[in-house]
């Protein structure tokens, strides 16, 4: 993918139609996702943070598994993979 966008303007040709037709090469080649993607990247979540997120999704699944086995929620309420 080319990091740079050229457009050069025709003879007798417009401000705006050389506008428009840099925007639409800009848009087509993929070079703002790829900026917007680099810009706004998660950061990858720390040793604590995945820790208690595995916690918590252990404790739903348990309360979720309790439920089911006591008849609370139907096998229609119970999430595939549980």
């Amino acid at each position: 993918m080319k990091d740079t966008i050229v457009t050069t303007k025709r003879d007798n040709e417009g401000s705006m139609l050389m506008y428009r037709r840099f925007v639409k090469k800009f848009r087509s080649s993929g070079v703002q996702t790829l900026t917007k993607k680099r810009r706004f990247q998660a950061r990858k979540p720390s040793k604590s943070i995945r820790r208690k997120d595995c916690i918590a999704r252990i404790t739903k699944h348990s309360i979720f598994e309790r439920a089911y086995r006591l008849g609370k929620i139907s096998p229609s309420g119970k999430r595939g993979g549980y």
